[in-house]
């Protein structure tokens, strides 16, 4: 069930078309228990990679804990949008507008890559709003030593069980700073969110909470990730994917985390993966597992809608 090797990474998925190799994409795949204890691994789990948007809900912490929410009356669409990844529709903007509006902000303030309608723009909002209500700066809040963007540093730091000044600080694609970590540190933070009362105080405690309710939700349009609580009648999981192939998940009172980096930085392989992973550790039954794949891991299609190839598992 592990890859013992010291590659960085393994073939995961092969994508077949007309019955023939399409590509092939390889990468590191690692699933830990809160205490840092491996109990699968594909490729190197020390791997380096950016956490990318699978980090959007840890910079989220410190944002419940400013009391930004509290302050202006978010409600938990709000949250989530914060935690999310949206399609960039007018629904989305509206929810982002709605943020500024509770916080007395302008959409003007907005430093977000492509604007409201970026991607990113709920969680530039929620850290907009943080500086809002603890007075800080406004037009340099994406400034690496802006006090925000040291307080998220700290948290990505605390929760992914390392040191702040072991992390490399890099730029997203949004704008706003984001951190380069081993990959076993990623699933290692989704691991600790996924029992936080065990790993955390009082007040970070309750912010993971809000967010995990909020993201279970409010899935789909608000953050880009599928519905797996209504696929499977119950919140079992936190989870973000991130670009470039990042995608990391918790399973939620039991204290494992997973996390995995595609190297071609391909999302198709995500949600097999994860599906079989979870699968194999018997988070999912076998027939929950038939439910994901039939729900979340789509064959090979041609923009006419018709089934032209197959995603087939290496793993």
């Amino acid at each position: 069930m592990s890859d013992t090797g010291t590659s960085p990474t393994v073939p995961l998925v092969r994508v077949t078309r007309a019955g023939v190799q399409d590509n092939l994409h390889c990468g590191t795949v690692v699933v830990v228990d809160d205490s840092g204890k491996v109990l699968l691994s594909f490729g190197d789990p020390d791997t380096l990679g950016y956490i990318r948007s699978a980090a959007k809900p840890i910079q989220a912490i410190p944002v419940l804990m400013s009391g930004a929410p509290e302050e202006f009356g978010f409600d938990d669409a709000d949250i989530a949008i914060i935690c999310g990844s949206h399609r960039g529709g007018d629904q989305q903007v509206t929810q982002v507008r709605s943020i500024l509006a509770k916080a007395g902000l302008t959409e003007q303030l907005l430093q977000s890559g492509a604007g409201i309608r970026d991607n990113c723009s709920g969680k530039h909002s929620g850290k907009l709003s943080a500086c809002k209500h603890l007075g800080y700066d406004l037009a340099s809040y994406l400034d690496p030593a802006h006090p925000h963007q040291q307080k998220i540093l700290a948290t990505v730091a605390e929760v992914c069980g390392m040191e702040p000044g072991e992390i490399h600080v890099g730029i997203d694609g949004c704008g706003a700073p984001i951190h380069y970590i081993p990959v076993r540190n990623m699933a290692l933070g989704y691991a600790r969110m996924s029992r936080p009362a065990e790993h955390f105080d009082d007040r970070t405690t309750a912010a993971v909470e809000r967010i995990i309710r909020a993201m279970a939700a409010n899935p789909g349009d608000h953050t880009g990730e599928p519905e797996y609580a209504d696929a499977l009648g119950e919140v079992r999981f936190i989870s973000k994917s991130g670009g470039n192939g990042v995608y990391c998940a918790g399973v939620v009172g039991k204290g494992i985390g997973f996390a995995m980096k595609v190297a071609d930085g391909s999302s198709q392989p995500l949600k097999p993966v994860f599906t079989e992973v979870m699968r194999r550790l018997g988070v999912l039954s076998d027939e929950e597992a038939a439910v994901f794949r039939d729900r979340f891991w789509q064959p090979v299609e041609n923009r006419r809608g018709t089934v032209v190839g197959e995603v087939e598992l290496l793993i």
